[in-house]
């Protein structure tokens, strides 16, 4: 995941702050994100974990977990 790219939140149950399902948005800052490697098997590779700053489609600005997002489509 990068800055630029599209993404659409991953729903569970409800949502957060009442936004829509399949609302779509794009990436402005991961500076959130870091590798962890906490709890992990020796040998097994660290993963992402944060959070990053999304536009949604809304024009609403907000910051959201690494792993609630699903990539739609790259930015080159």
């Amino acid at each position: 995941m990068k800055v630029g790219d599209l993404v659409r939140y991953q729903w569970h149950g409800e949502g957060p702050r009442g936004l829509k399902q399949k609302v779509a948005g794009v990436i402005l800052c991961i500076q959130g994100i870091m590798l962890c490697s906490f709890g992990l098997e020796p040998g097994e590779e660290p993963y992402k974990m944060g959070t990053v700053e999304v536009m949604w489609q809304t024009d609403k600005i907000e910051r959201i977990t690494y792993a609630s997002l699903e990539v739609i489509n790259e930015s080159r």
